[in-house]
């Protein structure tokens, strides 16, 4: 197993469920199996998500699948960080980054410098717990 896969989609709402879409047909046409594929989807998605709504600029997604993990990356043209926050039980949303931390075993973000526009790439990695999910 084995597959590196990049596209950009515009700020637009309705991209969430398109790049959601995406990942989840390339994972899967990579062999990665359940539960570790709807974690990936779920954890693209949340990331996807923060980059519409957040940064609001076209934004990157990069799928990079080995035997070892899934490497699921957002980059955007927003420098400023993102910061998990607990969100009030009545709210509905504000969530993300937290679910992104409890699903996925390690996350972060790097500044990013792409032909003169500064921006940000938040990625999460997550590990097959066993054979099922590769």
């Amino acid at each position: 197993m084995g597959m590196r896969w990049v596209r950009a989609y515009p700020p637009e709402d309705e991209q969430a469920a398109t790049a959601r879409h995406d990942a989840a047909q390339r994972l899967a046409a990579a062999g990665v199996g359940a539960p570790l594929l709807e974690d990936a989807v779920l954890v693209a998605g949340e990331l996807i998500t923060n980059a519409i709504r957040h940064a609001a600029t076209e934004f990157t997604l990069t799928l990079d699948v080995t035997a070892e993990r899934v490497r699921i990356e957002v980059g955007d043209g927003d420098t400023r960080p993102p910061v998990p926050v607990a969100a009030d039980a009545a709210a509905t949303s504000g969530r993300g980054l937290v679910l992104v931390a409890a699903v996925a075993n390690g996350w972060g973000f790097e500044t990013t410098d792409h032909d003169g526009v500064s921006g940000k790439t938040v990625w999460a990695e997550l590990v097959p717990r066993n054979d099922a999910d590769r």
